[in-house]
């Protein structure tokens, strides 16, 4: 019998990360809206992923991919339990997207944050032209601001009760910036998306796909630095009839193979072998 001796330097991240290179993958896209409230585009997230795959159709048809995370986009999923992933075409515009939606969050100044409320605010405008920002929030944690519910005992608390919808955590804030989340669609026209409604909140679909699937959130679970999601498909729109609504005509049913990733490029499905 062959006895296999595993070191550490025989694997390693770059090794696996160069292996991983030359594995294609499908490049599609997830949206999702982090509120339960009526939206804007400030609201929607999205990402690109390389890790969709079909998991199972009976009893009931279930797509799987994973995230890395902390993310904007997982806090949306895990509150509205309702996201789209979309099968790109392979053109540039998928390609542009694709990029775009890569992106990750975004690095803010506190003082960029804070500002805006501060200048709304004579009290602590006076407060801060006097002492400085920083010596502002010093004195903040020195001494509670309010009480009951909205008692703020330090800068966190100031920024989370004043500035955003949510407590900001450890990962979210650091001591000179928050990390606010990127928004793909404020970038977007109006007809490169549409809104498909969930209640009285929506969530963003990208027209220029091929199909898209509906779904909600069945399982997901942590491993390491990513979070591994089952979804239910609960719908799958064509991209030209549902959205563009284009009268799809038989040269149109051409099956694309979607938007793929390999060796760090975006290419498209070749000949059969």
């Amino acid at each position: 019998m062959v006895k296999f001796k595993f070191e550490k330097h025989l694997i390693t991240k770059k090794k696996f990360r160069d292996a991983m290179t030359k594995v294609a993958n499908q490049a599609m896209i997830l949206t999702a809206t982090s509120t339960t409230s009526p939206t804007t585009s400030d609201d929607y997230r999205g990402v690109t992923l390389s890790s969709v795959t079909s998991l199972t159709i009976n009893p009931k048809p279930m797509l799987q991919f994973n995230l890395q995370i902390p993310s904007f986009t997982s806090q949306a999923i895990h509150r509205n339990n309702v996201f789209a992933i979309h099968l790109m075409k392979p053109n540039l515009e998928s390609v542009q997207l694709a990029r775009l939606f890569s992106k990750g969050a975004v690095k803010v100044p506190i003082t960029k944050v804070v500002e805006p409320f501060i200048e709304s605010n004579p009290e602590l405008r006076k407060e801060v032209k006097e002492s400085g920002l920083q010596k502002f929030f010093k004195k903040i944690s020195e001494r509670n601001i309010g009480s009951g519910p909205t008692k703020i005992s330090n800068r966190d608390d100031f920024i989370a009760a004043n500035v955003n919808d949510s407590k900001p955590t450890t990962t979210m804030l650091t001591q000179s910036h928050q990390i606010v989340p990127f928004k793909p669609f404020k970038l977007l026209k109006d007809n490169q998306y549409t809104k498909y409604p969930i209640g009285i909140t929506s969530l963003p679909l990208l027209n220029v796909c091929d199909l898209v699937f509906i779904c909600t959130g069945t399982f997901n679970f942590k491993v390491g630095d990513h979070e591994i999601w089952v979804g239910e498909v609960q719908d799958i729109l064509n991209g030209d009839k549902d959205l563009k609504k284009i009268e799809i005509v038989e040269d149109d049913k051409k099956i694309t193979g979607g938007l793929v990733y390999c060796d760090r490029e975006f290419k498209k499905v070749g000949s059969k072998i």
